[in-house]
């Protein structure tokens, strides 16, 4: 139970939606501070990872220029 009850349902539901990265194992400060955020949902649930996907493909150095493999049909 959040420690707040009169906080914002969208302010509830982000918690939520990071609970899951603020267990005592992990490093807190998953989701650098990002403008773009907002305007790609916010923090609720899934678009969170979708959110920071340019992030991360920054730091690990991911690249979006490789074609997906898939592993049926012909094309390769």
């Amino acid at each position: 139970m959040s420690a707040f009850v009169n906080k914002s349902k969208r302010a509830r539901a982000d918690e939520r939606a990071m609970r899951q990265y603020l267990t005592p194992y992990t490093v807190r400060a998953v989701v650098p501070f990002d403008p773009t955020i907002d305007k790609r949902g916010g923090l609720n649930g899934k678009r969170i990872v979708q959110a920071m996907k340019p992030f991360w493909d920054e730091v690990f150095e991911f690249s979006a220029v490789k074609a997906k493999r898939r592993w049926f049909g012909a094309r390769a």
